[in-house]
């Protein structure tokens, strides 16, 4: 499924489209993406962030979602400008900007409740030279909480479901080209 829009694909990623059949668990990812994705060669230097659960987090199992770490700082940056202009103690800040970040990107990444507590992050620097294959297209709406935990039916019954629409990039780490770079993601930090 080749993904049409290049509006939405981040102007500071470089970017080779590949072949679909040089990702095949392409299939396994599509349907979280909202009218397809690119098949693509992403080459360093670039920066990716991964919005995690800090005590889930496994090193040997990085995780496949992630996003241009443009999007996670800007949206941190907005949320503390925001905080500054309503004459938020500074004290305070940080920590409700990290609240802010995370409802803002559980919101545009479409993550369930119930999948993540996004209360960290983790980093993937992807040196000049080196390059992953990876899948880039729009996150598709989500439910606010998955199918299997107690609150889906209370939200769908309210309408409450997360709209997507960003940005996200697939990463299968068990690829041979792409393990190598598993070994690179960061410890989690905190927002």
């Amino acid at each position: 499924m080749e993904f049409n829009n290049f509006a939405a694909m981040p102007a500071n990623l470089h970017v080779e489209p590949v072949a679909p059949d040089l990702v095949p668990s392409a299939g396994r990812f599509a349907a979280t993406f909202l009218g397809g994705f690119q098949t693509v060669r992403l080459h360093g230097p670039c920066k990716l962030i991964r919005l995690v659960e800090n005590p889930r987090f496994r090193q040997d199992r990085p995780g496949d979602y992630w996003m241009e770490a443009d999007t996670f700082f800007q949206a941190r940056l907005a949320a503390a400008r925001d905080l500054a202009a309503q004459n938020v103690e500074e004290g305070k800040r940080p920590a409700l900007a990290g609240l802010i970040v995370r409802f803002i990107l559980r919101d545009q990444l479409a993550v369930c409740r119930d999948w993540s507590g996004l209360d960290s992050f983790i980093a993937l620097d992807l040196p000049p030279g080196m390059s992953l294959l990876a899948l880039i297209g729009n996150a598709k709406m989500q439910p606010y909480y998955s199918t299997s935990d107690p609150g889906h039916a209370g939200a769908e019954a309210a309408g409450v479901r997360l709209p997507g629409l960003g940005v996200q990039i697939v990463i299968d780490f068990q690829l041979p080209e792409n393990r190598p770079a598993a070994a690179m993601v960061s410890q989690p930090m905190p927002f």
